[in-house]
């Protein structure tokens, strides 16, 4: 049980670092510099909207868990 732990902990985490790093991207695709972006990044991973977008990720990969696998036969 602690082993899951350790891996729902390590998706979060990968998941909150992808969604930092695209939102970086995005800011530096509209000309942000380096220590615009860098600033922009850790005030938005501080906000209830970077914690909503990491739910929602969280919650479409467990849903993917969720639904029946169609080459099982029953």
């Amino acid at each position: 049980m602690c082993e899951n732990l350790r891996k729902s902990e390590q998706m979060v985490k990968d998941v909150a670092d992808t969604i930092a790093i695209d939102y970086a991207q995005e800011l530096k695709s509209l000309g942000f510099t380096k220590e615009q972006i860098r600033t922009e990044v850790i005030k938005y991973i501080g906000t209830p909207q970077f914690i909503d977008a990491v739910k929602r990720k969280v919650e479409e990969y467990i849903a993917l868990f969720d639904e029946p696998d169609k080459t099982q036969l029953h």
